[in-house]
C-alpha cells in the first residue's frame, strides 16, 4: 500500500511525502527487512541534509533515532526528485533500537503530558489493550511538589538520557521538537528498564533556530513541563548545562 503522509508545512499536491506499507495487503510481508518507508519531500529542507544529519547527531550521542539517508523516487515512471528516506518507528525499529518491542509507543503531535492533554498522545502499539495508565503517572509525577517530583520521575523517565536529547534539541537549533515546539518527537517505555525515551522525528527543521549554541535560546529550555520543571531544579539545570 502507497499514502500520501505530511503534516502542516510538509504537505504538498504536486510532490507529495509518502508511505509504503509492504505488509497491508500480505501480513508479515517485508522488504530488506524493512515493514514500511517513509519518503519526506523535503519541503522544508531544501539542502536535502538536515534530516540525516540531525538523527546522526542523536544516535551518535546515544539517543535511539531512526536511521535515514536519500533516495531517487519515480512514480508511475514520473521522476519525482530525491527524497529523504527515513526509517519507520515501528517494531523493527523497537526490536534493534531497545532489544524489546513489546513496549507502550506513543506519537506526539503538538503534545505534552497532562491530566486531558495525555489524549493528544496517539498509541501506536498494544492498542487492543489501550491501557495508558503509563502517561497517567508521568502526569500524576508533573504535579507533585519539587521534593517528591524528581524521585517519581525518575521512576518513569530515563533523566540522564532526556537531558542529552534536550540538549541535542537545543544544539541543533531543532525547535520544532519535543523540547522546541511540544512536537515530532515518540516515547517508548522500554520493558528492559521500564522507562519511557524520547525519540526524534520530523528533524526537517534541525539547524535553523536561531542563537543555536546559547544554552537558554528561544523555547528550548523550557517549553514542554519535563524541561521546564527539571530546568527549574539546580542539579538538573546544572546537568542540562553541563550536557551542552
Amino acid at each position: 500500500e502507497i499514502r500520501k503522509k505530511g503534516f502542516l508545512g510538509s504537505l504538498s499536491k504536486n510532490r507529495p511525502s509518502l508511505k509504503l506499507d509492504f505488509s497491508e495487503h500480505v501480513k508479515g510481508r517485508t522488504f530488506n527487512e524493512m515493514k514500511r518507508m517513509t519518503l519526506n519531500n523535503n519541503r522544508q529542507d531544501a539542502s536535502h541534509a538536515r534530516q540525516c544529519m540531525a538523527y546522526d547527531i542523536y544516535r551518535k550521542s546515544g539517543i535511539a533515532a531512526p536511521r535515514c539517508n536519500l533516495a531517487r523516487v519515480s512514480v508511475n515512471g514520473e521522476y519525482m526528485g530525491v527524497y529523504t528516506h527515513v526509517e519507520s518507528i515501528k517494531k523493527p525499529f523497537l526490536e534493534h533500537s531497545f532489544g524489546d518491542k513489546d513496549g507502550n509507543l506513543y506519537e506526539a503531535q503538538i503534545a505534552d503530558f497532562g491530566t486531558h492533554l495525555n489524549d493528544k498522545f496517539e498509541k501506536k502499539t498494544n492498542k487492543k489493550e489501550n491501557d495508558r495508565t503509563d502517561l497517567s503517572a508521568i502526569s500524576e509525577a508533573l504535579s507533585l511538589d519539587d521534593g517528591d517530583f524528581i524521585t517519581a520521575i525518575s521512576s518513569l523517565i530515563d533523566l540522564e538520557e532526556f537531558i542529552r536529547y534536550w540538549a541535542i534539541d537545543t544544539l541543533l537549533g531543532n525547535w520544532d521538537s519535543a523540547t522546541g515546539n511540544a512536537n515530532n518527537y515518540y516515547i517508548y517505555r522500554n520493558p528492559n528498564d521500564g522507562l519511557f525515551h524520547y525519540i526524534p522525528w520530523g528533524t526537517d527543521l534541525a539547524f535553523t533556530g536561531s542563537h543555536d549554541f546559547h544554552p537558554d535560546s528561544g523555547p528550548l529550555y523550557r517549553n514542554i513541563k519535563l524541561a521546564s520543571r527539571l530546568y527549574a531544579n539546580e542539579q538538573y539545570k546544572a546537568k542540562y548545562h553541563a550536557t551542552l
